[in-house]
């Protein structure tokens, strides 16, 4: 007779807890608002042809890799714009000025692909992520471009 893997019994159940703890603002600043606006975007694309024109779904595992994204940004950093992209993925989107963006997308799997503008210069490139800590490339990168304050949320 085969036994039940412990920790799987208990997931749906720690996911629950993290959900309620998640959704207070107050406890945890806008993380949580940026958690609760993915969690939305995602039950409006969980269908494939969401935008009317083909259109993948947005996977619970993009959504739950996205979760785990927002979760490792440090405390204070300006907030991403999210939404979702044609192609199944979650579009993370920082605009401090009309001529410095970053954006990042995020999908089921570990790697994370990103490009940025800051002036004249220009950047792409991908990093794995496995869902506790930024790479420390896209850190300094995106920190660098965000850092001078003039995005109007924070995380």
């Amino acid at each position: 007779m085969a036994t039940a893997d412990p920790n799987s019994l208990d997931r749906p159940l720690r996911e629950c807890v993290a959900a309620h703890q998640e959704g207070s603002e107050l406890l945890f600043g806008t993380k949580a608002r940026l958690i609760s606006e993915l969690r939305d975007m995602a039950t409006e694309c969980a269908d494939d042809d969401w935008d009317g024109y083909g259109a993948q779904a947005v996977s619970e595992a993009a959504r739950l890799r996205a979760e785990a994204f927002i979760r490792a940004l440090p405390e204070g950093m300006a907030a991403p714009e999210i939404a979702p992209e044609a192609d199944g993925q979650i579009s993370f989107d920082w605009l401090p000025s009309r001529t410095k963006t970053f954006s990042l997308s995020i999908d089921a799997g570990n790697r994370l692909a990103c490009a940025w503008i800051d002036g004249a210069n220009r950047g792409h490139g991908a990093e794995v992520f496995e869902g506790n800590v930024l790479p420390i490339r896209l850190l300094e990168e995106l920190l660098r471009l965000t850092r001078d304050g003039s995005a109007h949320r924070t995380a």
